[in-house]
């Protein structure tokens, strides 16, 4: 299945909401010696009924076994230490000693049908942030935080996300009462010109 998806060029390919549940090795031990282009097939084949069913299926939504892989989780100097010892092409190199780390990919559709925003939300379990965060950045993709995802879906005037309210509903009434509350403390914060 992840062979038939990695030819895809962009998420707009895949199924509305699709929820995909993944395990995946440790990615700092196979990031590039440096930074490296992220390359773009020619062609992506349709894949919206070629996928199984049951793809949400994952190890992440045990707590059990969420807590046995975050306590898992090594530091980046002890994974560089053994890097510089083994390498991963040697025979000897252990795979099953790298540890496993269940994962959610989520797929976040726009209200257009253009293909354009389109984003992939990853779920790991916790202490693996920093592990993923470099391996991603290393192979290119785009990556933002919650302040760079609200920016661009403001941007976009997309009102479709949990994170943007619409108007008269009471979360959005709640928001912009905090917001106000900031802004005119920072106004009255100031001297009077």
């Amino acid at each position: 299945m992840w062979q038939r998806m990695k030819v895809l060029g962009s998420p707009s390919f895949l199924l509305s909401n699709m929820i995909i549940g993944l395990t995946v090795t440790d990615p700092r031990f196979y990031l590039p010696p440096r930074k490296t282009e992220t390359e773009i097939p020619s062609s992506a084949e349709n894949l919206r009924y070629q996928l199984p069913t049951d793809l949400s299926r994952s190890p992440i939504w045990d707590a059990q076994i969420r807590h046995i892989v975050s306590n898992s989780c090594v530091s980046t100097n002890t994974i560089d230490k053994f890097m510089d010892a083994a390498s991963i092409s040697d025979p000897h190199f252990n795979k099953d000693a790298v540890a496993k780390i269940p994962i959610l990919l989520i797929q976040k559709p726009t209200e257009a049908s253009l293909g354009l925003n389109y984003r992939i939300d990853i779920i790991i379990p916790s202490r693996w942030a920093m592990a993923f965060w470099i391996a991603l950045i290393t192979q290119s993709p785009l990556v933002g935080g919650l302040r760079q995802t609200k920016l661009i879906i403001f941007e976009s005037l997309g009102t479709y996300v949990p994170d943007i309210n619409d108007p008269d509903t009471p979360a959005y009434m709640r928001g912009a009462s905090k917001r106000k509350k900031i802004l005119t403390n920072i106004s009255f914060a100031k001297p009077k010109s």
